[in-house]
């Protein structure tokens, strides 16, 4: 703002006091600096005594650093800067003539002098004035720190807005090129520069590319710089920002290609991010200048910015080279890995395959052999002497051990190809504990071992366990029987229970041959038993435990045991306890293996029997016979399809593996016949098919029950005696038998 006419600041006859508001309000309103200082002037020269008026003060210069210079004055004559040689000491009244003394009173900022209020004075000035003229120089101290301040504060924000711009570029990842591109034109904006170049390195830390091109031609630029190279090389080196006010009087610095296009100044800074140089700017200028300080600390500003976008677009352009190169290996080994898998699956199903038919094959003789055994040991086909009647029972017990080994490789496979899911229920503590005690009862009389009366705290006896029914039975039994089995005659097994936090811990503890530390960690392996010599003499596969823990885990529950040699073991696992709320199961009870004696009787039913194995139908007919029931064979799905047409059953036992068709499809014919008494039949599947899979298949085409082979014939009989009876409750008079 020029030097205004007196009034336009202070109006004519204005009191001090009034001017002294004036121009109080206009620092705090903020208004241009140069308006309040002519005020200032103004209003020193209207005090009485006042002559002339002067204003100094420091103005920044191009050439980076300060010089003193009028910003406002008012009177009849100029007034010398207190620095002038006339004027040593600026701090003593000096008369330019007898008539005016000058005196100049000092501009502050933060404590330091940096300016002069000068005054042309009258004699004889009165003390009032003086203390005005001072107080004028507090305003013009005042107004000097509001603008320096006001100054920092547009630093500090074009700082930030430098770091904001650098924030949004890491922001949308734009890349390494166009990164470097936008860092030539923002360095240019930001420093008022006509041009600017981002050199990249190359990566030999030795040549550098013109990459970012802002205000020049790119082909009016060399195609690359050497760190050989003068002012690129220095200021690379000691990285310091180098600065060159005038390319034409310093051409050692080998700038001349700037020269030719237009550039007169320049300035280079090193861009690098944790010791690695990444790259240089040079900026230039179409006349003769030198970064003034804030310029120099914004160009430096921006440089370390600049560092951080170039080394986040570099990472970025690595990470996506990785990340093709990554999506190519992982499309090869998608498709190495599908082919395995393939392979997989296809060993899969053949070993699936291969241990259905292993297992359907080892089931179906054992029934026969099973089957046999008991109806010759009840006397069905005539009386058998004590001796004959231990030898018939050792041959159903051996079955039945055999029978379940291959239950117990069965289980384990299924456990490790991952088929075997639990489905928990409230299962009651002390029912299920009653039911595995009295099952294994018998088993450790035979041994002369003592199982312990089963004994429970008061509080445990409304304890529910939330578990897979069918593998806490198993557990349990498992348990037992290796219990009774380490145990030698004489000894004692106990069936143990605790309630610990939000599970319940049983376990059967027993007096046994115990367990050798250096098998301990072998435990739960699979095929592992016992190397002492009593341990030896047992039977088994050594798979009971490796199952046991496979079952407990996947219930959710851990297992473990405690073990001293000679003086006996504690297995037990701890498994989840259901909630109050949880609605309990209705358990069916768990039968002792029946030797001998077939209690059930089947008078007056007729039973369809459905298996291609001539063996297995005849065992079924004598067990029937010999219960008093009536059984019909037939040895295929097309000769069970013309018995259900023309003769009148009470219940159907049906195979699965047949050869032409497979029982299902009996099944499904059943349930779709047009006769409501037939569509009703009751079905029990009898197969050696007795995987999971097998037996779900079976029950969503409409089967009652599923019973694996080889089975025991009180099996048999109580099965088809539940089903008739509970058909015929279900459909009451349909049927007419006598029970």
């Amino acid at each position: 703002m020029a030097f205004e006419d007196d009034e336009k600041i202070i109006r004519v006859g204005d009191s001090f006091q009034d001017s002294f508001n004036r121009i109080r309000l206009l620092i705090e309103a903020g208004e241009d600096p140069q308006a309040i200082y002519q005020a200032v002037a103004s209003s020193a020269a209207s005090l009485p005594g006042v002559t002339s008026v002067s204003i100094f003060l420091p103005e920044e210069a191009k050439d980076d650093f300060l010089r003193t210079s009028v910003v406002a004055q008012s009177g009849k004559f100029e007034i010398p800067p207190p620095s002038s040689a006339l004027f040593k000491n600026p701090e003593d009244t000096l008369a330019v003539n007898a008539q005016h003394p000058i005196q100049y009173f000092d501009i502050v900022n933060t404590g330091s002098p940096v300016g002069s209020l000068a005054v042309a004075l009258e004699k004889n000035v009165s003390t009032e004035t003086l203390s005005n003229l001072s107080i004028l120089a507090h305003l013009c101290s005042s107004s000097f720190q509001a603008q320096r301040l006001n100054s920092t504060l547009h630093h500090y924000m074009d700082r930030l807005d430098v770091l904001n711009q650098f924030m949004q570029l890491l922001i949308s990842h734009p890349g390494l090129h166009r990164t470097v591109k936008l860092i030539a034109r923002e360095v240019a904006f930001r420093v008022g520069a006509d041009s600017a170049i981002c050199l990249l390195n190359s990566g030999d830390n030795e040549n550098f590319e013109p990459v970012g091109i802002y205000g020049q031609k790119p082909e009016m630029l060399p195609r690359s710089f050497s760190m050989s190279h003068p002012l690129l090389g220095y200021a690379l080196k000691t990285g310091r920002i180098l600065s060159v006010p005038d390319i034409s009087t310093q051409t050692h610095y080998g700038l001349s290609f700037l020269g030719d296009i237009g550039v007169v100044s320049a300035c280079c800074a090193r861009v690098e991010f944790r010791g690695t140089l990444l790259a240089a700017l040079i900026v230039g200028f179409k006349q003769p200048r030198r970064l003034s300080e804030r310029d120099s600390t914004l160009f430096d500003e921006f440089s370390r910015g600049a560092a951080i976008a170039i080394a986040n677009a570099q990472a970025q352009e690595r990470l996506t080279t990785y990340a093709e190169k990554l999506e190519s290996l992982v499309q090869e080994r998608t498709a190495d890995l599908a082919v395995q898998m393939g392979r997989v699956e296809e060993e899969s199903r053949a070993k699936s395959h291969f241990v259905a038919n292993v297992s359907h094959e080892f089931r179906t003789p054992l029934t026969a052999i099973i089957g046999y055994s008991t109806v010759l040991a009840d006397g069905v086909f005539g009386p058998v002497t004590d001796k004959q009647r231990d030898a018939l029972l050792s041959i159903g017990r051996s079955s039945q051990h055999l029978k379940e080994l291959i239950d117990d490789i069965l289980n384990i496979a299924r456990i490790e190809s991952g088929k075997e899911d639990p489905k928990p229920a409230r299962i009651e503590l002390q029912k299920i504990l009653e039911q595995s005690h009295k099952l294994m009862v018998q088993s450790a009389q035979g041994k002369g071992i003592t199982l312990e009366p089963l004994v429970l705290d008061q509080g445990l006896s409304k304890e529910a366990l939330w578990i897979d029914p069918r593998h806490i039975r198993q557990i349990l039994i498992n348990f037992l029987s290796n219990a009774i089995k380490y145990t030698p005659s004489g000894g004692i097994v106990r069936v143990e229970a605790q309630i610990m936090s939000d599970k319940i811990r049983i376990g059967v503890r027993d007096t046994g041959v115990g367990i050798p530390r250096n098998q301990v960690e072998k435990i739960f392996s699979r095929f592992e038993r016992g190397t002492d010599s009593y341990s030896e003499k047992q039977t088994g596969t050594g798979l009971g435990l490796a199952l046991t823990k496979r079952l407990v885990e996947i219930n959710g529950g851990t297992i473990g045991f405690e073990s001293e040699v000679n003086r006996g073991s504690f297995f037990w696992a701890l498994v989840p306890r259901a909630a109050d709320q949880e609605d309990a199961v209705n358990q069916p009870a768990v039968q002792a293996v029946v030797e001998s004696g077939i209690q059930e009787k089947l008078a007056g039913l007729s039973i369809l029997v459905v298996d291609d194995n001539e063996l297995t139908c005849e065992v079924l007919k004598t067990i029937i016979h010999n219960a008093g029931g009536t059984a019909h064979t037939a040895f295929s799905v097309g000769e069970a399809r013309r018995l259900v047409d023309d003769t009148p059953v009470d219940i159907a036992l049906v195979d699965l593996a047949m050869p032409g068709e497979s029982g299902l499809n009996l099944i499904d014919y059943i349930r779709t016949h047009t006769a409501p008494q037939t569509n009703t039949l009751p079905v029990i599947v009898v197969s050696a098919c007795a995987f999971p899979t097998d037996q779900e298949k079976a029950v969503e085409h409409g089967a009652s029950l599923f019973i694996p082979k080889p089975f025991q014939p009180h099996d048999i009989v109580t099965a088809i005696r539940d089903q008739v009876t509970s058909n015929v409750l279900t459909n009451s008079g349909k049927f007419k038998i006598s029970l």
